[in-house]
């Protein structure tokens, strides 16, 4: 009866000491997740070195959780990153259009500080357990505004209608209106996809596919990212008139426009630097086929008006590359119609147009449509209306991020 009772106490000693190891993990997986889903969609190495130094400053048995960074994204691996479905509830390990990380905290025969050795186990022929935990976190709400609509009252600031399609990878859609049809999603065809839609008003929809994107009304107001950005003074001298082209082939450098760009055809190329626009604006129609690269156009009067079947092909100023004056100010800074500037712009994507950077209309309505899967890395606007057809991608890059990431364990 003594060595029964022996055996008791030592079976009772071993999985308590089992169960406090384990929950030893579970905490240290908990934490490892939450630091990897931080940083999760702007960095996924940094994010598994954060899981991997949170694991090891929490212990398990007095000894540092040890994960191994599973580069290789292995599904059953230490860490693994991917994306998490709340709809589904499913975890799928990926690698693009992540917004979770899953982790594995082990004290397992094949785990880098093997399995947990028992106290009487090893009277029974039982040396070992082999323990381990998961848990999942992801990341809420985008690491800034991929489309930005800074109106505080207007219905319909963000309205999509027909059969448009909406992607922005890696930022949320953000909808500063009160209003109680702030976002006014219509038609039985369209499609928005995004991380997160926050508004600060209501939604309105009629129909559609939303996919996973997490609808977010009554949202904190997001301030306008670019209100720090200084307008250029547009000169008076030497003003270079109006930039009117049909056909043939030019070349023209930085300065003020006071008759802005009208480009009907032809194949232009625009040296890097800032354009200051006045009377038209930024017309580009016809075949015209526009290079630039390093540029920036403040549009101080008339819209930006992209509708044609040429190439468009435009990427902001970059301090990493060029050297002129205000390259720093303006840097990834596509596109910046003036402050007291109302006129509606209209954008018509094409397969040939390729813009790179923010495109910032702070008072103006735009108008989408067309096809693109490069439609800037930003667009901020006072209203956005994507209609008809349009088929757009916004790849938000993470310039001018909001803060406050919500990061949470969903297993």
């Amino acid at each position: 009866m003594l060595l029964v009772l022996v055996g008791f106490i030592g079976f009772a000693i071993d999985v308590g000491l089992g169960t406090y190891v384990s929950n030893q993990l579970q905490v240290g997986a908990d934490a490892a997740a939450l630091a990897g889903a931080r940083n999760v969609r702007s960095n996924i190495e940094q994010a598994r070195l954060d899981a991997q130094s949170v694991a090891a400053a929490n212990r398990a048995s007095r000894q540092p959780i040890t994960l191994r960074l599973n580069s290789g994204n292995a599904a059953g691996g230490d860490i693994v990153v991917g994306r998490y479905s709340r709809g589904t509830r499913t975890f799928t390990p990926q690698l693009t259009r992540v917004n979770a990380v899953q982790i594995f905290a082990r004290r397992t025969a094949d785990s880098s500080d093997g399995p947990l050795p028992l106290a009487f186990g090893p009277v029974f022929g039982t040396n070992t357990a082999n323990i381990q935990r998961m848990a999942i976190a992801m990341v809420g709400g985008g690491s800034g505004s991929g489309i930005l609509c800074l109106s505080p009252d207007d219905p319909k600031a963000l309205y999509v209608r027909g059969s448009s399609t909406v992607y922005v990878n890696g930022g949320d859609i953000q909808v500063n209106s009160t209003a109680p049809n702030a976002v006014d999603l219509q038609g039985s065809k369209f499609i928005v996809d995004a991380p997160e839609l926050n508004v600060c008003g209501d939604i309105a929809m009629g129909g559609g596919d939303i996919g996973e994107t997490v609808l977010n009304p009554g949202a904190p107001y997001r301030p306008d990212p670019l209100a720090y950005l200084p307008e250029p003074a547009c000169p008076t001298t030497p003003d270079l008139g109006e930039a009117k082209v049909a056909s043939g082939t030019c070349t023209f450098s930085p300065g003020y426009y006071s008759g802005g760009f009208d480009f009907s055809g032809g194949d232009i190329t625009l040296q890097p630097g800032i354009y200051l626009l006045g009377g038209t604006g930024f017309n580009v129609r016809g075949g015209t086929n526009l290079t630039g690269h390093g540029v920036m156009f403040y549009i101080d009067s008339g819209p930006v008006s992209i509708n044609g079947t040429g190439s468009v092909l435009l990427d902001p100023p970059n301090p990493e590359l060029y050297t002129y004056p205000n390259v720093d100010t303006y840097e990834n800074v596509l596109f910046f119609q003036a402050r007291d500037n109302t006129t509606q712009s209209t954008i018509n994507g094409t397969s040939g147009l390729d813009l790179t950077g923010s495109l910032y209309f702070p008072a103006g309505h735009v108008y989408l449509s067309g096809t693109t899967d490069k439609l800037g890395t930003q667009f901020i606007a006072d209203t956005i209306e994507i209609a008809g057809n349009a088929n757009l991608t916004i790849n938000y890059d993470g310039d001018q991020a909001a803060p406050g990431n919500r990061v949470f364990l969903v297993r």
